[in-house]
């Protein structure tokens, strides 16, 4: 396959739509790079802790996973656990929300430049045509039927990053869920440690 072949298709869809399908590219390409970054951290994370995390922790604790283990053994190590646990599990959260605010500007901007790519269609469809001829009509038609496309990819795009963002932003959820169960846990832990001293 010649580069040319590989480049045609998105040649194609140019004409189609028109400058406006430029920027919908490059939305597209930095989207999904984002959550490529995102998809590869939690599995390297999840799978840095299966190797790093070693089965010493007291029995009070519940987690199974060992992503949530290496929080627990790094936080008990110091001298005020829950403190620590909670810099910790902040900074994680942090991380795995960082460049989420880009995926929102791809689903707010995505349908606005279909739009705007659409209205720019129909205007140099109906521009310098004459209504009143029957050829007229042919060019106005196909003409519309062009503009809509830069709406279909405008629409498409912000409907693929929104579920690719609901699930980003239910996996972040149930981590802060998973880190808010485990603190109260070592709160207790802590405070039995206290007690017992």
């Amino acid at each position: 396959m010649t580069l040319n072949q590989l480049i045609q298709p998105c040649i194609d869809i140019y004409h189609q739509g028109g400058i406006t399908v430029i920027p919908l590219a490059i939305l597209s390409v930095v989207g999904f790079a984002i959550f490529l970054q995102k998809t590869f951290n939690i599995f390297r994370r999840i799978a840095t802790s299966q190797s790093s995390i070693k089965n010493n922790l007291p029995t009070s604790f519940t987690s199974k996973s060992n992503y949530y283990k290496i929080f627990i053994s790094n936080c008990i190590k110091t001298k005020t656990p829950s403190d620590n646990f909670i810099k910790d599990t902040q900074n994680e959260l942090n991380q795995l929300q960082n460049d989420l605010w880009i995926i929102e500007l791809i689903i707010q901007l995505a349908p606005i430049l279909g739009i705007l790519g659409t209205i720019i269609g129909v205007m140099q469809s109906i521009q310098g045509v004459d209504l009143s001829q029957e050829q007229g009509m042919k060019v106005v038609s196909k003409g519309f039927s062009k503009a809509l496309i830069t709406s279909i990819y405008g629409l498409s795009l912000a409907c693929i990053f929104q579920l690719i963002y609901s699930s980003l932003q239910a996996n972040i959820q149930s981590t802060q869920n998973n880190f808010l169960r485990l603190y109260h846990e070592i709160l207790k832990w802590e405070t039995k440690q206290n007690e017992s001293l």
